[in-house]
């Protein structure tokens, strides 16, 4: 029964804050998670999305050092998870934030360091670009017109042979190449390609994710992180 300024307020109390302190920081954390205009409004009418803005603002109400999100922005629809993951990247440089989700795309969004549970175990931890300078080799990918479908398997096993290759695999048309270094395989694949007038449709340096790391890792489909 609640309005978002009423639970501010009493919590700031909870926390001993004097009246000034208190009234300023509530007015200041509701206009940061964009909860201003309904600050006069019973909670109780409110969206998930502004209950988990309103969680948000008011866990920072004590100025914590230390903040623990879990799955912050679980059963969210788009615009939903976009605005809590927003403010979760405001507070950068703030507090340091520990959140924990199996949704790898929000922690590539807003996190510095990524850590890899399994099975209750700490797998990594480091920041995102180190997991994949470690993790993850440099690769192609070679998507060949459908006239050129048969004779994908042929280029295959021509690149395979090369020594800055490190590995190949197929899917349909498509062609994934796992390479030694990107700009000396760039020149002699395309040199390559275009020797074999390989008919192509895109090719490009494929940027690994969270996700193929995090199963690289633990070495199975359907964990969760």
């Amino acid at each position: 029964w609640m309005t978002p300024l009423e639970l501010m307020e009493y919590l700031g109390k909870l926390f001993r804050l004097d009246t000034k302190a208190r009234r300023q920081r509530s007015q200041e954390l509701l206009e940061h998670v964009g909860l201003t205009d309904v600050r006069s409004r019973r909670i109780g009418g409110f969206s998930r999305g502004m209950r988990q803005r309103l969680g948000l603002a008011q866990a920072m109400i004590n100025q914590p050092e230390v903040l623990f999100l879990d799955e912050p922005v679980s059963a969210l629809d788009p615009q939903g998870r976009k605005d809590v993951l927003e403010i979760i990247a405001g507070l950068h440089g703030r507090c340091t934030v520990f959140m924990s989700t199996h949704i790898l795309g929000d922690v590539e969004r807003v996190c510095d360091s990524v850590g890899i549970i399994n099975q209750g175990q700490l797998v990594v931890e480091a920041n995102r670009q180190e997991l994949v300078e470690r993790y993850s080799p440099p690769a192609f990918e070679i998507e060949v017109e459908h006239n050129g479908h048969d004779t994908l398997d042929r280029f295959a096993a021509m690149v395979e042979k090369q020594t800055y290759v490190t590995g190949v695999t197929r899917a349909a048309d498509t062609l994934r190449v796992l390479v030694s270094d990107i700009p000396t395989s760039r020149t002699a694949l395309l040199s390559l390609i275009d020797r074999e007038k390989l008919p192509i449709r895109r090719f490009e340096v494929v940027t690994p994710t969270l996700e193929d790391i995090f199963l690289k890792l633990t070495n199975k489909e359907g964990a969760s992180s």
